[in-house]
């Protein structure tokens, strides 16, 4: 039986997967491109927010990339029914508005899906992220759980 949340939370990542980021940074003396940072960092917060049983069933997650378009890459879905995909860079990052404008649409969805089914929820969250070479501190973001 899955156990019911007493508050959701939705995050939409607004991922850039734009050519620029093939671009390497240095890491601890190593070259490592910043999408490959970004991917990894993904799957680091991924795995922070299945193992922490507080959050496991809480949160809401979509993931709008953006490039020379923009992409609803996840629908919001609940953490432990999310597929995370490894993201390859292509394309300008002309379209960052557009992203976000994205995003703020699927959070007015959802806000009105918890509203109508009656599910408390706290504010949503847009994280927007280039490289995520800085990790999400996920106990700050997330520390009310």
């Amino acid at each position: 039986m899955i156990p019911i949340a007493e508050f959701k939370q939705l995050v939409v990542f607004v991922l850039d997967i734009s050519s620029s980021m093939n671009e390497n940074s240095n890491i601890q003396g190593k070259q490592i491109s910043k999408l490959d940072i970004m991917n990894s960092s993904l799957i680091a917060f991924y795995k922070d927010v299945i193992n922490y049983s507080k959050t496991r069933y809480s949160l809401d997650l979509a993931i709008i990339t953006t490039n020379d378009t923009v992409n609803i890459a996840q629908q919001p879905a609940s953490s432990v029914d999310i597929h995370f995909e490894k993201y390859y860079a292509k394309g300008d990052n002309k379209l960052l508005k557009e992203g976000i404008l994205t995003a703020n649409e699927l959070v007015k969805e959802r806000v009105s899906f918890y509203r109508s089914h009656h599910i408390n929820y706290y504010r949503p969250i847009i994280v927007r992220k280039r490289s995520l070479l800085q990790p999400i501190d996920f106990q700050r973001v997330f520390g009310r759980f």
